[in-house]
């Protein structure tokens, strides 16, 4: 897989708009760990680590942000649950797990109101709560485009 990742990154030398692939990849990119599609973080961090090599730290600088969006989310996460295990009167009701994304790194996405189940109008109050325990400076934008329910 690292000569193949190599290979690629060698190719980039050929291309003659590399903003255009640099944002056709950052899209990519984006869609593979939000939907679980990403065959392992560590192949993403080093291509990262590769086309920085090849093309300098600006032109990999939001993708990195979302890797490391994505690493700052499953720690979120994991307090969020200790929240909801402290504060049992506060449960959502149902398994909830939130990836909360900066806005800068990520494509843009659409964000539109979407009348939601009552347990899902819950389950946001519930994490809206809990994420301004920790900042109060930050606001949260709900991208239910995004958003998986089984």
């Amino acid at each position: 897989i690292e000569d193949t990742l190599e290979k690629v990154v060698k190719l980039l030398a050929y291309i003659s708009d590399k903003d255009l692939f640099a944002e056709f990849y950052r899209k990519k990119l984006a869609r593979r760990p939000l939907f679980d599609k990403s065959a392992n973080d560590e192949h993403e961090r080093s291509i990262l680590t590769k086309l920085k090599q090849q093309c300098g730290g600006q032109f990999t600088s939001k993708m990195e942000g979302m890797v490391t969006d994505l690493t700052l989310a499953k720690e979120n996460q994991s307090h969020f649950e200790e929240y909801l295990s402290n504060n049992p009167n506060v449960s959502p009701g149902i398994d909830l797990t939130v990836t909360v994304l900066t806005t800068g790194f990520w494509p843009s996405y659409k964000s539109f109101d979407l009348n939601l189940p009552a347990e899902m109008v819950k389950c946001v109050e519930v994490f809206r709560e809990f994420y301004q325990t920790k900042t109060k400076h930050r606001k949260l934008t709900w991208i239910y485009s995004l958003g998986t329910c089984n």
